[in-house]
This record gives structure tokens, C-alpha cells and sequence, in this order.
């Protein structure tokens, strides 16, 4: 593991190419962000926190945009469960679009496999995008014989994706809708429905097209 020593931060440009992190009328932005009982310069957040990018953006425009410990503008960072947020925004642009009936179409619609599940019977994309799917899946990473650590290996049977073949193997803990808790396979298998249902419209997208258009 690497650790970091608190670094200086490096000022990027906004898209219009000027200073991000200064107002309109010249003035610096320079936010104070509270944590615990204290409150943190940006400086003191990227340093001490071990923070290495922070970006604001105000009507489309980066407003804010600063980065640490060696990283840049041009980098790719790991979004992690960013991803989940960002899975039901595209879930909404796709309602929207006609694309998706409603939150209340049952998983099994756009992944007719799991219908052979009966932990999947009444299901919906607003339980799998609540966490309230009430499914039983083990999450802890440390046990590398928990479910979720089947999710990201394994082989393609049929044409089902590892994910797929994992969530078959699930059973329900709790009536859909019941109870609140935190998965990350539910987005996982809202994102693959939504991931279908793009390439299977006129045009045929891909998750990554359609966030670009979006977003």
C-alpha cells in the first residue's frame, strides 16, 4: 500500500480555459469544508484526507477543479459505487426516453434468466435500485468465498455473465420491498438490464455512449 505525504495542489483550467477555482470577478473560490469538528481549506481536505481530485461544476461549467499526490487532469480515477448513482440517473434518462416502461418493470423483463430464480419473483428495478431487493447476498470482500466475490470472476456459462450465474444462485432473505440493504449486485443487474436494453433500441448503445450523451 502506498502513502501518500501531503502535497501541494495543482490548479486546472475550466473548459472555456480559464482558472478553475476563480470567480467571475476575479476572486479566488475557496471553499471551507467541514469534517468532524473541523473545518478544512481544500488543501487541508487533499492533504490530510489523502484526497486526489476534487471538481465543482455550476451550470456545465467547471467551476472548481483541483488535484494532489501526483495525479492530473488526464487521469482516469476508480468510480467505484459512484457508479451506482450514476446507474440510476441513466435508468431515469431512459424512462424518460421511452426506453424503460417504469421502476416498476420487473428485473426478469430485461434478464429473462433469472426468471428459473424464485428469489427474483416480483422484483422490480425500483427494489434492486432502492436496495430492497431483499436478496441474501454475502458481501464481504475479506471472505473470498462470499457471493460477491463471484460477481467479478468466473466463466461465461451461455452467454450469461459471471454476475448473472452468481445472482442465480441467490436466495431471498426478506419480501421485495421490505427491508433496506445495502448490495452492490442490485445495481449490478440494473446496470446490465439497462446495458440490454441500450443495444437492443434502434441504434444499439452502450452504456458508456449513452452516459456521454446524457451527461
Amino acid at each position: 500500500m502506498t502513502v501518500f505525504a501531503p502535497a501541494s495542489c495543482a490548479l486546472s483550467k475550466s473548459a472555456e480555459g480559464s482558472p478553475a477555482g476563480v470567480q467571475p470577478n476575479g476572486d479566488p473560490i475557496d471553499p471551507v469544508v467541514p469534517l468532524d469538528d473541523r473545518r478544512l481549506s481544500i488543501e487541508q481536505l487533499m492533504g490530510g484526507e489523502h484526497v486526489t481530485g476534487v471538481i465543482a461544476l455550476h451550470h456545465g461549467r467547471i467551476v472548481y477543479e483541483r488535484y494532489a499526490h501526483g495525479r492530473r487532469a488526464q487521469d482516469r480515477l476508480v468510480s467505484m459505487s459512484v457508479t451506482k448513482s450514476i446507474t440510476s440517473t441513466l435508468v431515469g434518462a431512459a424512462i424518460g426516453d421511452g426506453l424503460i416502461g417504469s421502476l416498476e418493470d420487473p428485473i426478469t423483463r430485461s434478464i429473462p434468466e433469472l426468471k428459473a430464480t424464485p428469489a427474483f419473483d416480483g422484483v422490480t428495478l425500483r427494489h434492486l435500485l432502492t436496495m430492497s431487493s431483499g436478496l441474501k447476498c454475502n458481501e464481504i470482500y475479506t471472505d473470498l468465498t462470499s457471493d460477491i466475490c463471484f460477481t467479478d470472476g468466473g466463466e461465461v456459462i451461455d452467454g450469461r455473465p459471471p454476475i448473472i450465474s452468481c445472482a442465480m444462485k441467490l436466495v431471498r432473505q426478506a419480501p421485495p420491498g421490505a427491508v433496506n440493504e445495502y448490495q452492490t449486485i442490485n445495481t449490478d443487474l440494473v446496470g446490465i438490464a439497462l446495458s440490454r436494453v441500450l443495444m437492443a433500441a434502434p441504434g444499439g448503445r452502450t452504456v458508456p455512449d449513452y452516459l456521454s450523451e446524457k451527461i
